[in-house]
């Protein structure tokens, strides 16, 4: 293995301007990065239930909107560290999450009602009431 492979593999600045730069560069497009939160979808007969997995996001940290015919979920998570404690390992990160569904025609778009538990954002859509009409004879 190389010296330079060595002291990437070791998290150390090589020295070679043009590598590291484009390393810096790297990590920094990781601290920016938009997460995809998990998410189960479930229709029942009075509507479809979206069940996201977003861990840290609060309510205030949360907006949901729904344009045209498109629901889109934008989140943001603070992990502050641990005071008085050090990190032998971290995996848990903050960040911003989003995703967006294209919705069906028939939903009640006005109705929409959602909540957060325990990182569990549940967002429930009634399904748009069926119109009848009324035939006549003449």
């Amino acid at each position: 293995m190389s010296n330079h492979t060595e002291t990437h593999n070791n998290d150390q600045n090589c020295g070679t301007q043009a590598c590291c730069q484009e390393q810096n560069t790297s990590l920094t497009k990781v601290e920016t990065l938009v997460y995809s939160p998990d998410v189960d979808i479930i229709e029942s007969d009075t509507g479809i239930d979206l069940k996201f997995d977003m861990p840290g996001v609060d309510q205030e940290q949360l907006d949901i909107s729904i344009a045209k015919d498109v629901l889109t979920v934008v989140g943001h998570a603070d992990l502050p560290p641990v005071e008085g404690y050090q990190y032998l390992y971290r995996e848990f990160r903050g960040g911003d999450y989003r995703r967006a569904f294209r919705l069906p025609d028939a939903i009640d778009a006005q109705h929409v009602e959602a909540t957060i538990k325990q990182g569990i954002l549940t967002i429930h859509i009634p399904k748009a009431q069926r119109q009848t009409v009324t035939v006549k004879a003449v």
